[in-house]
């Protein structure tokens, strides 16, 4: 999972851009997930923080590794934002 916080729109697409080159999908607006290895952890980190260290505004960034076993038992959900709707389990839910 990859967490940021970049004020720039512009190194702010780039972050996003980055995250789906490793195959990771958007569950937020600033948050990806999907699977990593622990070298393409480091890879993505260290891509990450040349192109923060080198952005005017900088920014900061997370990188949380996940283990199978966690990720099985993540809950997602989704919901439609209509006032008194049930919520409805997102695609992949309860794994």
């Amino acid at each position: 999972m990859v967490a940021f916080d970049v004020p720039s729109d512009k190194v702010r697409r780039k972050v996003c851009e980055i995250c789906k080159d490793y195959g990771l999908t958007r569950l937020q607006w600033s948050v990806f997930e999907g699977p990593m290895t622990r070298n393409r952890r480091e890879e993505i980190a260290a891509r990450l923080e040349q192109l923060l260290s080198a952005a005017v505004d900088g920014g900061r960034f997370a990188v949380f590794p996940i283990g199978e076993q966690e990720a099985r038992l993540a809950r997602r959900w989704a919901t439609t934002g209509v006032s008194g709707a049930k919520p409805q389990e997102a695609a992949g839910g309860n794994r």
